[in-house]
Formats: C-alpha cells, structure tokens, sequence
C-alpha cells in the first residue's frame, strides 16, 4: 500500500488506490489505518519524505515500472490532466497503445506553453518510442525535431537515420520532410538537404499555402548555405548550379511574399526556426529592415517565456544585420553580442558567420580594435566556407581596411567576389564586396582598378537602392580631382539622406567637408563638418567623431548671441515647420522625420520646402547648425 501510495504522487481515496492495486477496498483501508497507527501517514500521506523513498526504494526497476504503468492508466480513466499522465508514462518508459501516445503529445504541448521545451522533448521521444504506427512515429519525430531546435539544435543529429529511414518509405510528411532539409542544410549538408526536398515534389499530397511558402524559403536556405568547394571555376560553377537548382525558380518578390506568409503565421512553439530565419532575411535582404525588425520583436517574447534560446539566438542575430545595415553600432555590437551569448558556435551550424560578422562590423566603425581582432582571430573553419562565411570575410576585410591592411583587405574582398561573381547571390545588398574592394585599391593608389570595380557596380546596383548607390557615389568621388569632387560627394549625401544608413551618410559627410575645406568653401565646411560630427556620434562612431573634431570644424554651438539671433529667425516658422527643420538640422532623413512625428513623408517635405523659403536657404544643408539645438529647446 505504501509503494502504490508512494508512486501515485499525492493523497487519494481507498477505491483508487484499491483499482491501482488490484485489491479489495477493505483491505486497502486497513492497511492505510495502519500507516497511520505507526505515524508514517498523516491526513492520507507520507508524513516524511523519507517515508516515501524508502518505500519506493523496495521496487526494483521491472517492478516500478510496472506500478507506473498502472498508475498511468489508472490516472488517465479517470480524467487526469495530460501532464501528470504523462510523468507516470515517462517513468514506465511508455506504453504502445493510441491513447499513451495522444497524452505525450499533448503533454509536450502544455510544456511547451508553460516554457519547458526540455519537459516537452522527453514526453515526445517517449512517445516516439511507443508508436507502431509508421505515419504516426514521422508525425511524433517531425514535433520532437521542432522542440529540439527550440533549445539544442545539435541534438537533433540524434534523429538522422530514423528520419531518414522515415522519408525512403515514404510516412514523413511534407512538412516534416522541410524540417529534415533545413536541418541538413543548417549542419551544411546542403546536397542532401536539397535531394531530400526533390523528394516532395514527387509526393501526391499538396502542400498548403503556408506549406508552399515554407517550400520555397527552405529552398532559398539551401542556397545560402550551399558550400564553395575549392577555387576552381568549374567547380564553383558546379556548386552555383546545385544551389539555383535547389532553389528552384522562385523570383525574389515570390521569395518576399512568402516570407510575409510563414510571418504572419509564425508560432515559434511550432514553427520550422530555419525557414523563419529565412523569411527574415528576404526581408533584411530586400532592405524592408523596418519589418525585420518588427517581426523579430514581435517573435522575441514567445521565444523567451518558451526558453527557445535558439530562435532567441537567431532573432538576435536578424536584430544585429538590421542595426548594421541602419548603421546604428551600438545596436549591432548588442545584438551580435546576445546571439553569440544565447547559442555556443557548435550550435549555429552553416549560420555562424552571420553574428560573427555582424560583431566585427561593429566594433571595428566603433574603434575597439582589440575586441575586433580577438573576433577576427577565430575565423571560421574552411569547412563552413558557405556565403554566410563570406559575410564574415566581408567584415574581416573592413577590419584589415580600417587599420591600414589594404593588402590584406584587398585578399578578402577578392575572395568574396571569386566565389560571388556571376551567382544569383552577387548583389550588393547580400555582400557589398565591389565597394569596399574599391575602397581597398583607392587605400593603394589605384585609381584604375577602383573605377572599374565602381563602374561594374554601378551597372549591377538597384537604381531604387540608396543605399549602394549613395556608397558608389562617395567612394567614385575619391577617383576625382577637386572640384568634382566636392559636387559628387554633394550627390552622395543628398542620395544617402534617404538610405536609412546613418554610418554611411556619416562616412559621406565626412568626406564632403573635407572637399568644401579643399575648395575653400568654408561656410559649407562648417555646416557639413558639424552635421558630420552629429551623425556620427548619434552611430557610435568614435574613430569618425574624433577625425572631425580633430580636423579644425567647428565646436558644438553653445548659448551664444549667434544663437540667440537664431532663434529670433525661428519665430518665423510654425510650430510643425520647427520641429521637422530641427530633426532635418541633425541630419535625419525624410523617412525618419515623419517615423519620428508620425506624418507622412509628403508632409515632411511641404514642411521643409516652406522652412527653406522663409530661411532663405535652398537645401537642408543651408539650415544653420544651431537648429537642431534649438528643436532640443522646443522638445
């Protein structure tokens, strides 16, 4: 009586412990009034734990199992919840019936909610283990893959062969068969990952309209994880065409619209992590970093109160491309920094040079060269030599730029555009590798070379993409004489203020008040100069900030008479007028004004185009620096 008691978990009457024991109910009540009698029960149970275990210890471990067993099924005739069935499952190692295995999943499922993917994944593989049926079992493993990658991606390498095993004779599903690829593509498998997708295609089941979508982003993970194999040409090519052919057709805005799809329909509970992954990339990729974002804090509170540290990982690292390509360092270096600290390296797979990337960019704009270098020192291993490495070569080669390298700059960018060139990944907002080799052969005095790169670019680049456009622009700039100079980095700027890069316009702004110095413009000079400082300051660019304040601009404006008579001149714009005059003075662009006041970007505009008028100036750069402390004032 006191094992039976002692198993069941907790108080419960003579009648169930009579079922459980398969005895008379009168039996049961006398042995229970003797537990008593001897004070080892009190009120129906144990009175010391050590009561308990020491009953317990009496079974060995056929025997206990046994009294588990029936202990679940006594609990689940009488309507228990899953859960507690479920824990008296897990101890008697399962039972190969319908009904055991419904409570696991279910089970798995509350544990999910209740943030306990390690609880979930034991009640599951239990639950594998107790399925006969084969369509049931691929089920069962397709749910346990999900949790797996929920917390322990690698674990999952434990469920290969029988997944394997599952997809030749045909019970893995569509859904599941996705989950097997990603995960052969994300360890960097990605030839098997793209033979084990072709096999959908001969599946008579249909997938659904999420199913599609997560077809066609697994699709596209594949190719971004597709490794480079040697130098060869002919074996790049080889590798080129495998990955357009497991990508299949797919046009870049279908890519978009599913990855809008599988977003709105995203449970990180159950959703597949890698092709979401995807989909946030398509979107970072597209430049649509506003809806990156978004979507990544809107993910980020169910994958924490789920303990999901890989998607938490993953949603990071999305989080520090953003920040990169907005040019905002502080941002980039937290996010790449949470990644890297909520996932160890040997669980990011083919995805390790997307953090790692993100990290050097960061600290290498910010001036922390020791903390980049240490980054930068623990290269990648050859065999991840995938385009998300090359993100993290592209980063190593800014790095050697920045701290005078060019030759060693100048192997990387090669490097990046020998594996790229004439692939469907070569475009500028994947790896911007012909700029920053452009920068490199202007660092060694070789003109010729950077404006054959900057031209190629140039015909390559997006016309609506201001990003690289602005960049082409500055850096072309460097190949002219003053003052041609002067005016195309006048272009870059006015280009740029519209790019969402506060780095880079900081970068144009910057070489744009040299140029007005060159040409002894020195009213622009200082106005520029100013702007630059701002910028970079607001991205965490300490080595930009410190060039320009050491370069003889001018000091931050205080309360002075000129300030004053400024603000006299203020009084001529409306209140709406001031407050989009003072956010363009600090540099902002059209876009961030309006996100700023929530108008819309024509409103910014009439805005300015009045203030201009009433100021007597003709662009955002004639406003006077003062403005923007003046908006402070009025904010």
């Amino acid at each position: 009586m006191a094992r039976g008691l002692a198993v069941l978990g907790a108080p419960t009457s003579a009648d169930a412990l009579a079922r459980l024991l398969d005895s008379e109910q009168r039996t049961v009540v006398e042995a229970l009034n003797a537990l008593a009698e001897t004070g080892l029960l009190s009120s129906g149970w144990f009175s010391h734990q050590a009561a308990r275990a020491a009953a317990l210890r009496g079974l060995d471990g056929e025997a206990l199992a046994a009294l588990h067993e029936r202990t679940a099924l006594l609990l689940h005739s009488e309507g228990a919840v899953p859960s507690e069935v479920a824990e008296r499952l897990v101890a008697a190692g399962g039972i190969a019936e319908t009904w055991s295995v419904d409570v696991l999943r279910n089970a798995a499922w509350q544990a999910l909610r209740e943030g306990s993917p390690g609880r979930a994944a034991e009640f599951l593989e239990v639950a594998r283990q107790a399925c006969s049926d084969p369509r049931e079992r691929a089920e069962v493993t397709g749910a346990l893959v999900r949790v797996l990658w929920l917390t322990r991606p690698t674990a999952v390498t434990s469920l290969l062969v029988p997944l394997y095993s599952l997809l030749q004779d045909g019970s893995l599903g569509t859904r599941d068969t996705v989950a097997l690829s990603t995960f052969l593509a994300w360890q960097g498998r990605a030839d098997e990952a793209a033979l084990a997708l072709d096999r959908i295609d001969t599946k008579e089941d249909a997938c659904d309209l999420t199913g599609a979508a997560e077809l066609a982003l697994a699709r596209q993970w594949i190719r971004w994880v597709l490794p480079f194999k040697g130098t060869d040409g002919a074996e790049e090519a080889s590798s080129t065409h495998r990955a357009d052919e497991a990508a299949g057709c797919a046009s870049w805005s279908d890519l978009v619209k599913s990855a809008e799809q599988v977003l709105q329909c995203c449970r990180v509970a159950d959703a597949l992590p890698v092709t979401v992954l995807s989909a946030l990339l398509v979107l970072t990729f597209d430049d649509r970093l506003d809806a990156a974002q978004g979507w990544c804090e809107t993910l980020r509170p169910e994958a924490e109160a789920l303990q999901a540290v890989a998607w938490t990982a993953m949603l990071a690292a999305v989080q520090a491309l953003v920040a990169v390509r907005r040019g905002d360092l502080v941002d980039a270096e937290r996010h790449s920094r949470r990644a890297l600290a909520a996932m160890p390296p040997h669980n990011w797979g083919a995805a390790l040079g997307l953090p790692l990337s993100c990290l050097v960019h960061a600290t290498t704009a910010m001036g922390r060269t020791d903390e980049a270098e240490k980054v930068v020192k623990e290269a990648l291993p050859e065999a991840r030599r995938n385009p998300f490495w090359l993100h993290f070569l592209h980063a190593r080669g800014r790095f050697y730029l920045g701290n005078n390298r060019p030759y060693a700059a100048l192997a990387d960018f090669q490097t990046c555009g020998r594996l790229l060139s004439g692939t469907v990944l070569d475009h500028a907002n994947f790896v911007p590798w012909r700029s920053d080799l452009a920068e490199a052969w202007l660092r060694l005095d070789d003109v010729r070379s950077a404006k054959a790169v900057l031209d190629e670019q140039s015909t390559l680049a997006n016309a609506d993409d201001k990003r690289v456009r602005g960049r082409i622009l500055r850096i072309m700039a460097g190949t002219l004489k003053q003052p041609a100079r002067a005016a195309m980095l006048r272009d870059a700027v006015k280009v740029l203020l519209d790019s969402g890069d506060r780095l880079e316009l900081a970068l144009a702004l910057a070489d744009s008040s040299d140029a007005e110095l060159e040409c002894g413009h020195f009213a622009e000079f200082r106005l520029i100069s100013h702007q630059a400082k701002r910028m970079a300051k607001m991205c965490g660019a300490e080595p930009l900030y410190w060039r320009l304040q050491n370069s003889g601009g001018a000091e931050e404006p205080g309360e002075t008479p000129t300030l004053r008579k400024t603000i006299h001149r203020f009084a001529l714009l409306s209140e709406a007028e001031r407050k989009v005059a003072a956010l363009a003075a600090q540099g902002r662009s059209n876009r961030e004004i309006s996100q700023t006041l929530f108008i819309t970007v024509s409103t910014v505009e009439q805005h300015l185009t009045k203030t201009y008028r009433k100021l007597g100036v003709s662009s955002r750069f004639g406003l006077p620096v003062e403005l923007g402390l003046v908006g402070s004032a009025d904010h």
